[in-house]
């Protein structure tokens, strides 16, 4: 599908909730959703998720009310484990947590050899301005804690690629969750940079998205060449790039090709992108794209 395609599509056809995912069934992941609550909702989520083998805690990134922390079991990607998340989806929507200060964390399987997991940091800190942006979701604003609890990891790739050996730089990445990625003692790679959300649509792209990074590095031939070229803004040590609602479409696109194989994957990416932008750059870029295309219309909902 061609990009002019691709944008059509995001406007044109449904999304909805999905049986199942297009990545292996072997590759395992779980979830912590945050969320800030009142002390009597605390207690009864808490009773609640314990009961359905959740372990709870509570979250000290939260000021602004009382907090609650879900960790999920062991998922795979199988009819049931959605099943069973869109049922849980509902429950933390009767439950009316609030999730505008929180985040999402998706716990995936390590299946990288440490080449290959250079090559994660380096996809991430390349497009770490479009993973941002796709992380505020539904949402209008990536949340102001993220600086503090997943940061940016380009000035940490740039040095391990120019001033140090290639990973002594990047050793900050493992055991510490300040960072957007982190690699846990248990060799499990967590994504750090969603929103929290009850949405388990949502859910379901940021396992898709993470999980078929993890592939494209592990599988795929890349073009370090362009990403490294990505990499290079970050030679500037007080560059800093929390792109909340920076309209990088091309480069999106660009990133839905290499990470994705087919079009119903990349439409799932972008209408999730797209439609967390302003609608006046999206109009703008369409605009641009109609003159170098030839005419054709969107309609913006």
């Amino acid at each position: 599908m061609r990009e002019k395609e691709i944008i059509e599509s995001v406007f044109q056809t449904k999304t909805p909730y999905r049986k199942e995912l297009n990545i292996p069934k072997d590759i395992k992941f779980g979830f912590e959703i945050e969320a800030g609550v009142d002390s009597k909702t605390k207690t009864d989520m808490a009773k609640q998720f314990h009961n359905l083998d959740w372990k709870v805690h509570s979250e000290c990134s939260i000021r602004t009310s009382d907090s609650i922390e879900l960790c999920s079991p062991v998922f795979d990607n199988t009819k049931s484990t959605w099943k069973y998340l869109k049922k849980i989806s509902l429950l933390l929507i009767d439950r009316k947590a609030d999730f505008s200060e929180a985040s999402f964390q998706v716990n995936v399987d390590n299946v990288l050899s440490d080449k290959s997991l250079m090559d994660l940091f380096k996809l991430i800190a390349a497009y770490e301005d479009v993973i941002y942006s796709f992380s505020k979701g539904n949402d209008a604003y990536l949340r102001s804690v993220v600086c503090h609890f997943a940061s940016s990891i380009g000035h940490l790739v740039y040095n391990s690629m120019h001033k140090y050996d290639e990973y002594s730089g990047i050793n900050k990445l493992y055991s510490n969750k300040r960072y957007m990625i982190n690699i846990k003692k248990n060799d499990i790679i967590e994504f750090r940079t969603p929103n929290s959300t009850y949405n388990a649509l949502l859910w379901q792209n940021y396992v898709n998205t993470f999980i078929n990074m993890i592939l494209t590095v592990k599988y795929k031939k890349l073009d370090f060449d362009k990403i490294d070229s990505y990499i290079e803004k970050f030679k500037n040590p007080y560059y800093v790039s929390y792109s909340y609602n920076n309209l990088y479409l091309d480069k999106a696109l660009e990133f839905s090709n290499i990470v994705f194989d087919n079009d119903i994957d990349k439409l799932y990416f972008m209408k999730q992108y797209i439609c967390s932008l302003p609608k006046r750059e999206v109009k703008k870029y369409i605009n641009k794209m109609e003159d170098n295309y030839g005419r054709y219309y969107f309609k913006l909902n």
